[in-house]
Formats: structure tokens, C-alpha cells, sequence
């Protein structure tokens, strides 16, 4: 059944507060929220959101925008044939300055890091180094590995060792990369919310529109908190799985022929025939006259409620005390079922 409602209702799922981050397998962000991309957002127009996160994952353009967060980040594929001594960044210059600056406003220890390799460029052609720094018990090769220094919270250095940088083949064997002509990647993801995360950004508006009250009955909404305005179930009330009409009223007042209803629902009114006897006008006719009627009588005094006549326009009710005598009561509450 619910596969057959709009797919806002599948977005409105969470009912999780504005600048909720959630995990995300999809390209594109549902209804109500924004991939975490560092992607800039109009402040008013989505100023529940910056009221919440200010500019704390950037400023946008300093008046009119803000950033969401940035999840991830990586470098590209960058070639060099020099791996030793040198700051592995955005770019391949040796002994250069070229910090990662992946702008993800968080600290070296918040982030994932991975340096990738790859002899042609590709991801299909290349496997993972670990972050080490190794004293190889060799002349040639005092130091190889490479290691992290953090620079500020929004970017860090890769520092190859002074003879390059190694891995182990599938023989157990360690091989240095240090003059040949190969390809690295580095790639940065938060801790907290990794690659391909999502943020609430907004409240959803939900409309259900031509659905049969047979899908409503299996619509379970959580945080009703967060919905605004009714939800009408077919105008015909013709499914036999909701209550048709309903009425709470007080059965002692008489105000032009007609008792004051508290509270009600397809219910025109309630006409006073006289001490314990009511008949309940529906605001919308029932489709046939073989429905049902239960009630309960809330005194002062007790009593039940029994039926006199059904039609498709009207039910005529008496309220019997337990002495067997009509009666009028304060609390008459009465509940219509049927097709």
C-alpha cells in the first residue's frame, strides 16, 4: 500500500530536526535535504537551516549564501616520477608547499585519510598505502613511507620519506616507488558523516492527493509533530474502514430545537424530540441505511444508547436510564459504521 503514495512521503520518513546528517547511497537527495557537498544555500530561503549551522562549514558568498557541510574530497589523479622527500598535494612540484586543501572544516583526527596509487591513472588499476614511516634495514633506503601533518581545519600535508615511498607486494615483499612514473590519489572523508551523506535542509510539505482511504489505513506517520493542516480521507467517506460520523453532545441543553455539540465529525446536528430522544442529522448521507450505530452515555445519570430509526440522512436515538425511562444526559457520545 504504501508503494503507492508520493515519493515525499518516502522523503518525509525521518522526521529527524533541521541539520540532521543521514548516510546516502543515491546521487540525488530526496525532498528536504542537500547532499553534503560544500554546496552553497540562500539564507533565507533555507534559513531554518542557518539558523541552526550559522556559517560554520562556510560563509558562501558572505551575505546572501551559506555552505552545508563538506563530506569528502579528493585530489584527482596527479602523475609524478619523484617520490622522495616530497609534499604530496594538489600538486606534483618537489619541495613545494602544496597542502591538501580539502575544506572540510574539521581536524586531522576527524578525517579519513587514504593515499592511493596506481601505475595508468585509473581507479580500477590501484590499491591503497597505508600511512607509515619505515626505517628499512637497508643503506640504500634509510626512510621510505610518507605521514600526515596537519595544517589548519582545512587542509594538511602528505610528506613522502627521504628515499620514497613503499608497499608489499603479493609475495610479501616490499617494493620502493621512488624515480618510476606512476599516479597517486589522495582522498579525505569526515568521521561523522562520511561520503555521500545527506542533511535535513528544510521541512516537507506532504500532500495526498486521490488516495484511497484503504492506503491511508496503512500509513503509519511518526513526530506528528512536524505535519501542519488536516488529512481528509475521501469527501464520500465511502471506505468501511473509517468511522462514517461521530458526535459527543450534551443532551440536556436545548437551544431552538437543537442540543450543543462539543465536538463532531459529519454531523450537521442533533435535534431534541423530547426527554431522551435524539435524532443526529448527517452533514454528508450515508450510501445505504444498514449501518451501524454504538454509543455511550457519560452521565450524570447513567444510561445507554439505544436506536429508534436509521436513514441515510439521520439516525434517531433514545437515551434509557437504567430504570428503563427515557432520560436526558450531559455526555451523549455516538459513532456511525457501515459501506
Amino acid at each position: 500500500m504504501m508503494a503507492s503514495l508520493s515519493d515525499e512521503i518516502t522523503a518525509y520518513r525521518s522526521a529527524l530536526p533541521i541539520g540532521s546528517v543521514l548516510p546516502w547511497t543515491m546521487p540525488t537527495a530526496p525532498s528536504g535535504y542537500k547532499l553534503c557537498n560544500g554546496q552553497e544555500l540562500n539564507r533565507s530561503v533555507y534559513s531554518d537551516l542557518f539558523s541552526v549551522i550559522g556559517t560554520t562549514y562556510g560563509v558562501g558568498n558572505g551575505t546572501t549564501t551559506f555552505n552545508v557541510p563538506k563530506s569528502d574530497y579528493d585530489t584527482g589523479w596527479i602523475n609524478r616520477s619523484d617520490w622522495t622527500n616530497v609534499n604530496l598535494g594538489t600538486t606534483a612540484t618537489k619541495n613545494v608547499d602544496s597542502n591538501v586543501l580539502h575544506n572540510l572544516k574539521a581536524k586531522l583526527s576527524e578525517l579519513n585519510v587514504k593515499l592511493m596509487v596506481s601505475t595508468d591513472g585509473t581507479d580500477a588499476n590501484s590499491f591503497e598505502l597505508k600511512d607509515a614511516s619505515w626505517n628499512y634495514n637497508t643503506t640504500d633506503y634509510p626512510n621510505i613511507g610518507w605521514s600526515l601533518y596537519q595544517v589548519d581545519e582545512d587542509s594538511f600535508t602528505v610528506q613522502s620519506g627521504q628515499q620514497g615511498i613503499a608497499y608489499l607486494n603479493a609475495t610479501g615483499n616490499i617494493v620502493i616507488i621512488d624515480t618510476e612514473d606512476w599516479y597517486y590519489k589522495i582522498t579525505v572523508e569526515r568521521k561523522d558523516f562520511p561520503k555521500g551523506s545527506i542533511i535535513r535542509a528544510e521541512n516537507v510539505s506532504v500532500t495526498l492527493e486521490n488516495v484511497s482511504s484503504d492506503t491511508i489505513a496503512d500509513l503509519t506517520v511518526t513526530n506528528s509533530t512536524e505535519l501542519s493542516g488536516p488529512v481528509t480521507v475521501n469527501d464520500d467517506i465511502s471506505s468501511p474502514q473509517v468511522c462514517k460520523a461521530w458526535v459527543n453532545f450534551d443532551g440536556t441543553t436545548n437551544v431552538g430545537g437543537f442540543c450543543t455539540i462539543r465536538d463532531s465529525y459529519n454531523v450537521a446536528s442533533v435535534t431534541d424530540n423530547g426527554t431522551g430522544s435524539y435524532t443526529i442529522n448527517f452533514t454528508n448521507a450515508m450510501s445505504n441505511a444498514n449501518y451501524t450505530v454504538t454509543g455511550s452515555v457519560n452521565g450524570p445519570p447513567d444510561g445507554f444508547v439505544g436506536t429508534n430509526s436509521l436513514s441515510t440522512g439521520a439516525v434517531a436515538l433514545r437515551v434509557i436510564g437504567h430504570a428503563g425511562s427515557f432520560m436526558d444526559s450531559t455526555a451523549v457520545c455516538v459513532q456511525i459504521f457501515g459501506t
